[in-house]
């Protein structure tokens, strides 16, 4: 399993929520987020985003992992390279096909 795909199960799982509640909350099928996180669909970045959002965790925690500094601490510069790398990753999982963005192909 890809490490986002950790993070993201472990986001879920540690606020108490279910994969289907996430999946029906968003509008999306029942098993939607569960079959994200098992590889078996592609999610579009947009839906990513959108399930992080559900969540209350930061795409760039997901993709990247948490900050090592708290919020508070952050500076613009690092802000910025946060920003950076969440954009390569996000470029890296394209190149790889982790992810699907036509949405007509995919599972809602």
């Amino acid at each position: 399993m890809d490490d986002w795909k950790k993070r993201l199960s472990h986001e879920i799982h540690s606020r108490g929520l279910k994969l289907t509640k996430v999946s029906t909350s968003l509008g999306f099928h029942r098993d939607y987020v569960s079959n994200v996180i098992s590889g078996k669909a592609k999610p579009s970045a947009e839906k990513l985003e959108a399930i992080c959002s559900e969540i209350g965790v930061p795409l760039t925690n997901i993709l990247l992992g948490p900050p090592a500094e708290s919020d508070d601490e952050i500076d613009d510069a690092s802000h910025d390279e946060l920003q950076r790398k969440a954009l390569e990753s996000v470029q890296d999982l394209i190149r790889e096909g982790k992810f699907d963005f036509d949405d007509r192909g995919g599972q809602s």
